[in-house]
């Protein structure tokens, strides 16, 4: 695929078509010499501006303006309407070059936009063999690599993204537009996988090779972010006209400014106390068993008994620059507005609706949302394209379908169809009902109903013919033979811990535990706080550093927030085992 629209795409424009952008249009129109250039007032505006034209000509213009601006809002319907509103002057827009060409251009955007490739593409050949009698301005040349960037996101290929924002960049002369172009390059580079390092440069392209090779040297230094400025360097100083040398994606802003986090004095705040005291206390015992002879010195504070505010201000006068903890959401909440929370790292162990990007906070949990994400990565690199999401009604049910949702639609371009359920017997007639006889399900609820629901399945049509996928949630201690057989097949997501029942962590916090998953899960978080606050800097500046934990292989995501690669596993032959790849 990659190859064949690389070619569909050099068919179209080729940088040697830079040379036409020199004439100038010898028309008096003033209206028509306009869409040429930069169009900075609104749809509604140039829609208006066309139904008061009196003069032909000008309507056709203003017409065209409209479609352009419809087409930068995403109004993909809006444009089509006015488009087709110029059907009736179509012979005197061939007969006028500069409308002529507009037409084609603004027709092949709306087809990006719309998702007809072919047709955009085809559009764009057009647009080569007009331009030799009307050339573009060098804001139609913008809009044409615009254009074949849109097609490359349509068909999700992130060399040919990256090749035609590369070409953007020499007709983007505002810093900011610039600084917007770069990030959503970066971005596509960062979230591509590794595969992109091999692209290969065509002759002429210093700008896309300067940006393979600097996803390159990041990939290769981002575990070893103390190398990582000088290799940043070193690429400067082999493409010292490249626009991220001036205009240095956000990401990477931050990397010049990290420092290696060195741990001095930690605060953990915790309920020590109170209705809570036992769910600190696990957090607090696998916080020190991580920590075992390190010598740094470690407070711990009681939530149960002070307020958030005392505590910050406490430990901050006591010498700590790094403060833990804070399980409880309303504490959570507390800190984020606390005016103490300044020259200090927080690493909030919960995440609230208020969660927001504040400058040396990082959120890390053992929330839903992560599993669910989980899942929906599983199922699309296990080749299902159609899927189920059933969820129990309420607040986790929601949330795990929400993020599953926006997942899978990053994922696919399409929407997930969540069903949420009340009953056990609900769930299954909704699942029944909804028509994919071949695909995933990812099924959430208690080991109760996600059992009964299998089960149910077993008995129907359906059989085999779902892959079903479920969470850590009905992974207990107390499953039977009968549990496990009954669930042959399911695969759910777990925290390493819990995923190696050989490991010395495992026995450790088992013991401590008497074998409660729950409260391992918990001690498995105080393990990785420690670690995590070990590497506060790392995380929070340097995209897509790991550190690899007993509750994942964890990441920062938006807003600092801790994402979690979880292990895979599976009920197969009346047990649990490694779930196949």
């Amino acid at each position: 695929m990659a190859v064949a629209l690389r070619q569909k795409m050099k068919t179209v424009f080729v940088p040697t078509l830079v040379a036409l952008l020199v004439a100038a249009c010898s028309s008096p129109n003033l209206v028509t010499e306009s869409v040429k250039n930069e169009a900075y007032a609104s749809s509604e505006f140039y829609i208006n501006k066309a139904d008061q034209a009196k003069e032909k000509e000008d309507k056709v213009s203003y017409q065209l303006l409209a479609v352009r601006k419809l087409v930068e809002e995403n109004k993909a319907d809006e444009a089509q309407d006015a488009l087709n509103e110029l059907t009736p002057f179509m012979k005197d827009i061939q007969e006028n070059p500069v409308q002529k060409l507009e037409y084609a251009l603004v027709s092949a955007q709306l087809a990006a936009l719309q998702g007809k490739n072919d047709e955009a593409l085809n559009g764009l050949r057009n647009l080569q063999n007009n331009a030799k009698n009307e050339p573009l301005s060098q804001a139609q040349m913008l809009r044409v690599y615009q254009t074949q960037a849109q097609v490359a996101e349509n068909y999700k290929n992130v060399e040919e993204i990256v090749r035609a924002r590369s070409l953007m960049n020499g007709y983007l002369f505002d810093n900011k537009a610039r600084q917007e172009n770069n990030d959503i390059i970066w971005n596509t580079l960062r979230k591509a996988n590794r595969g992109i390092e091999q692209a290969q440069p065509q002759a002429g392209e210093v700008e896309f090779a300067g940006w393979i090779a600097l996803i390159s040297l990041y990939n290769q230094n981002v575990m070893n972010p103390a190398q990582m400025q000088q290799a940043l360097n070193q690429w400067k100083a082999q493409y010292p006209n490249h626009s991220a040398v001036n205009v240095m994606p956000a990401e990477l802003q931050n990397v010049a400014s990290y420092q290696q986090t060195q741990l001095n004095a930690v605060a953990v705040l915790l309920p020590l106390s109170g209705d809570a005291q036992i769910l600190g206390q696990l957090v607090q015992k696998g916080f020190n068993d991580a920590r075992g002879n390190d010598g740094t010195m470690v407070r711990f504070y009681d939530t149960a008994a002070t307020d958030v505010n005392s505590l910050i201000a406490q430990a901050k006068q006591e010498g700590a620059s790094t403060i833990v903890g804070l399980l409880l959401k309303e504490n959570v909440d507390a800190a984020l507005s606390s005016p103490e929370l300044n020259n200090v790292n927080l690493l909030a162990l919960n995440a609230t609706p208020n969660a927001r990007e504040i400058p040396q906070v990082c959120y890390y949990g053992l929330a839903p949302e992560a599993e669910a994400k989980a899942a929906a990565d599983r199922i699309y690199n296990e080749g299902k394209r159609n899927v189920i999401v059933s969820v129990p009604q309420g607040d986790v049910g929601q949330r795990s379908g929400d993020t599953f949702a926006q997942r899978w639609r990053q994922l696919t371009g399409n929407d997930a169809d969540v069903r949420y359920y009340s009953s056990a017997e609900d769930a299954i007639a909704s699942i029944l009902s909804a028509g994919i006889t071949q695909g995933g399900l990812y099924l959430l609820g208690s080991p109760d109903d996600v059992v009964l629901i299998k089960q149910g399945i077993d008995a129907s049509p359906l059989k085999d013919q779902l892959a079903i996928y479920t969470s850590s949630r009905t992974n207990s201690p107390t499953n039977d033979a009968d549990f496990y057989i009954a669930m042959e097949g399911v695969k759910f997501s777990e925290i390493p811990l819990l995923a190696d029942p050989t490991s010395d962590e495992y026995k450790k916090s088992a013991n401590l535990s008497a074998g409660d998953f729950a409260k391992m899960r918990l001690y498995a978080m105080g393990a990785d706080a420690w670690s995590l606050a070990n590497k506060f800097n790392e995380l929070s500046k340097i995209p897509g550093y790991k550190v690899s934990g007993l509750t994942g292989v964890l990441s920062a995501g938006q807003n600092c927030n801790i994402e979690r690669n979880l292990s895979w596993l599976q009920y197969h032959n009346g047990a649990v085992e490694q779930a196949q790849e």
